[in-house]
């Protein structure tokens, strides 16, 4: 149970943070000396956890598409 109070308690400040910005153009900003933007890590988080959660926990049968790979 601990687990998953922490896991919604990490998955609700990611909310946070995403909806901090002002709008779409800065979250998706780059800026001097980062080599992703905010709104990139978003989606490599979201894409993890679909994996993980969803392919390797529930047998979902989701397949990760990842341009360039």
């Amino acid at each position: 149970m601990a687990a998953l109070f922490q896991f919604e308690n990490y998955l609700e400040q990611l909310k946070k943070e995403v909806e901090g910005f002002p709008d779409d153009q800065s979250l998706w900003a780059i800026h001097e000396g980062i080599s992703n933007s905010p709104g990139n890590l978003a989606l490599h988080i979201a894409g993890n956890l679909q994996h993980f959660l969803g392919a390797i926990l529930g047998k979902s049968g989701y397949v990760r598409q990842r341009v360039g790979v």
